[in-house]
């Protein structure tokens, strides 16, 4: 499984096949079976990743340029914190309001970029606001305004806007890989884990960065209890209440946020009737996953909500040891110097990339005949390969040609960086 995900690249390789031979495998038709279970489970991830690649891959590369002259200076860090409370935005975090509010004032807060309004809403100002997603929609979440003082955790890739909005701000990098060549070769920054596919997982990645030995969830439904998206006080509230018509009222357009999605699926919490997809429950069984082994003391407040079932291991991890002997945590949530200018760095990054040999097809081979440096700076271009292969004809666009477009791209993009900065 590991393999395929590391090694098989869809922009590029197109379609995966197998090719069952019949005679052997009905020789030993539960080990194949339980073969052809692991491959599709593994086809499913790549294919959720892809599909997010495809979407958003040129939209990160360009918001990552913008973001990089704020980013390298930037000195605002993040201390160790034991006693950590994270909130998503779903109809749970309403619910369970009163339980944040007893609970808020010996803990450090961080919200999600969705859950902030709702806070605000009812009176309750977070220590910290983190957001991941591209796309500028996220300025929505700060229409009511940003409190003073409170830093925001942004993405690299985030829309550059969000950083205007804050006089804190503190850069991560996920999983991209231009992110992780910046990380590199310009300046270190801290890494959060965003392959749960939203930002309360990132949250959560933020709150055991830090060290947490507590940790408290509120928000996070992993479903729709009573056909129930989102905590009241969320944006969606006010974006659908300005739209909404006799014909079409909030509540419809909440319901077509539901049914948009075919792997709808019902069940009911006594007499709660719950809604869920295959999304929503990806996200969780993420979720689980990154805190399986956790030190932290996880307590899941799920209102009407799906729980989250974590093993007694992982959620009963020590706050610090015994009496007297608690354990020091003293990394900082922080980027470390910059070993150039951005300017410098944009150079460099043109002409290495400039410089690759040109794509032959067939592509594997290409690939396998580059020095490791070379595959990097291709890597590195790898989500917007997805984004562009779309125009190029889609699973049937031809590999050389897409190398050669996307390099192309990528380079009028840095020379599109690189004029701005010398006007600025």
């Amino acid at each position: 499984t590991e393999y395929v995900i590391s090694h098989y690249l869809p922009a590029l390789y197109g379609d995966l096949a197998t090719v069952p031979l019949i005679p052997r495998i009905t020789t030993e038709k539960d080990y194949f079976h339980d073969v052809a279970a692991a491959v599709e489970n593994t086809m499913n991830t790549i294919a959720f990743d892809y599909t997010v690649q495809s979407r958003f891959g040129t939209q990160w590369f360009r918001n990552a340029l913008c973001n990089l002259a704020r980013a390298v200076p930037a000195t605002v860090t993040l201390e160790p914190k034991k006693r950590v409370i994270v909130t998503g935005a779903g109809p749970s975090l309403e619910m369970e309001m009163e339980t944040l509010k007893s609970m808020r004032n010996n803990r450090f807060l961080i919200a999600t970029d969705t859950s902030l309004p709702a806070l605000c809403e009812n009176s309750i100002t977070p220590d910290c606001v983190i957001s991941i997603d591209c796309q500028h929609i996220s300025y929505h979440h700060f229409m009511k305004g940003y409190p003073a003082n409170v830093p925001i955790v942004l993405d690299l890739a985030s829309p550059p806007i969000l950083a205007r909005l804050a006089g804190k701000v503190i850069y991560f990098l996920s999983g991209h890989p231009f992110l992780q060549y910046v990380s590199a070769h310009l300046r270190r920054f801290p890494f959060l884990d965003t392959s749960g596919g939203n930002v309360s997982h990132a949250a959560v990645s933020l709150a055991l960065t830090l060290g947490c030995r507590e940790l408290s969830l509120f928000g996070m439904d992993f479903s729709y209890p009573r056909g129930k998206t989102y905590s009241r006080g969320t944006y969606l509230y006010t974006y659908f209440a300005g739209i909404q018509n006799r014909h079409l009222p909030v509540e419809s357009l909440f319901a077509s946020m539901i049914f948009r999605n075919n792997t709808v699926e019902t069940d009911h919490a006594g007499s709660v009737l719950r809604y869920t997809t295959s999304p929503l429950l990806m996200y969780r069984r993420r979720l689980i996953s990154l805190l399986q082994g956790t030190r932290s003391r996880v307590t899941h407040f799920p209102g009407e909500g799906l729980v989250m079932e974590l093993s007694p291991a992982d959620s009963i991890g020590s706050i610090g040891g015994a009496a007297g002997n608690e354990e020091k945590i003293t990394q900082l949530f922080a980027a470390g110097p910059a070993a150039c200018s951005v300017h410098e760095f944009l150079e460099d990054y043109g002409k290495s990339v400039a410089a690759l040999p040109k794509p032959e097809n067939p592509v594997t081979n290409y690939l396998t005949r580059l020095s490791m440096s070379e595959r990097v700076l291709w890597m590195t271009q790898y989500p917007a390969m997805a984004a562009l292969r779309s125009r190029l004809g889609g699973m049937a666009a031809d590999a050389a040609k897409l190398l050669s477009s996307v390099r192309k791209w990528t380079l009028e993009n840095i020379k599109q960086s690189l004029t701005r900065a010398v006007e600025k």
